[in-house]
């Protein structure tokens, strides 16, 4: 169910960032505080320059595509620019959205760096997480963001790699991320209600509401996996603005605008690369 309701928000932000074309701030729209329907400006396809059949065009990928078709109430939503065109399900309902948690991690960490609470992306996490040991501790914000610390190595035939040469699925990697954002903000650790640190970073200044964290053991990885976001279409509306608008929300920048940028762009070029890692063989 969650990697289902991944694709469906997946869907959301696709059409977020496919509708980039300029940042002026009057093209945006930005609804005021709360999590009220009643905040979202309703167009309709043609008034904000998509086609006028695209909402069929997603219920059809919906239905044919084998990740989405089994959804009992397939939940979805479409901006353009900002103004809501169209949603289909229950627009106030939370769902953990899984993966997709990475992408507003990583923005708490542009965030905090803006903030002036990290002073680089170079910066070694190990100032934050200091039971890392070896290669580990040499590990940057920019290794942990592109998933290339290198974290889960040694493992089986695979050397101890270190940061910036192997990039692997990891959630090893997003516990650390986590850990060291809880520490940025003055946590002990992401269990010592992580929520705080997301208010701080830049949740409260874009007006969300009616959100969650949780904290789980994930089954087939055996142990905790960082923090979840459980997350509303509406909420997923609004950080989809906020990154579509570059880290800019209204006329404050939040998030560096390079941040973002590099955010959009591969950066992991020239590294290897291991798709069957650690993480997917206990996922096998």
């Amino acid at each position: 169910m969650i990697i289902r309701s991944l694709c469906l928000l997946l869907i959301l932000i696709s059409s977020l960032i496919s509708a980039k074309e300029k940042t002026d701030d009057e093209y945006f729209y930005f609804p005021p505080n709360g999590n009220d329907f009643k905040n979202q400006n309703q167009k309709s396809p043609s008034t904000t320059g998509l086609e006028t059949d695209i909402v069929q065009e997603i219920n059809q990928y919906i239905k044919e595509n084998p990740y989405t078709r089994y959804q009992i109430k397939p939940r979805w939503a479409l901006w353009r620019h900002g103004y809501l065109i169209h949603v289909e399900g229950d627009f106030y309902e939370i769902r953990d959205v899984a993966s997709l948690r990475k992408t507003w991690h990583a923005m708490i960490a542009g965030a905090a760096i803006l903030q002036g609470k990290i002073p680089a992306l170079d910066q070694k996490i190990s100032e934050y997480e200091k039971e890392l040991r070896g290669k580990d501790r040499s590990a940057t914000w920019r290794h942990v963001l592109t998933q290339s610390a290198g974290f889960d190595y040694p493992y089986g035939d695979y050397p101890d790699y270190a940061p910036g040469e192997m990039w692997t699925y990891s959630d090893i990697n997003l516990v650390h991320l986590c850990h060291a954002l809880a520490k940025v903000y003055g946590k002990r650790n992401y269990f010592n209600n992580y929520a705080d640190v997301a208010r701080e970073a830049y949740f409260d200044a874009i007006g969300l509401e009616g959100w969650s964290t949780q904290i789980v053991k994930d089954d087939s990885f055996g142990d905790y996996d960082g923090v979840r976001f459980v997350l509303s279409l509406e909420n997923m509306g609004r950080l989809g603005l906020l990154a579509l608008n570059r880290g800019k929300w209204k006329d404050k920048q939040l998030v560096p605008e390079w941040f973002v940028k590099e955010l959009e762009t591969k950066q992991t070029y020239g590294m290897k690369v291991n798709y069957n890692g650690p993480m997917m063989a206990l996922l096998a």
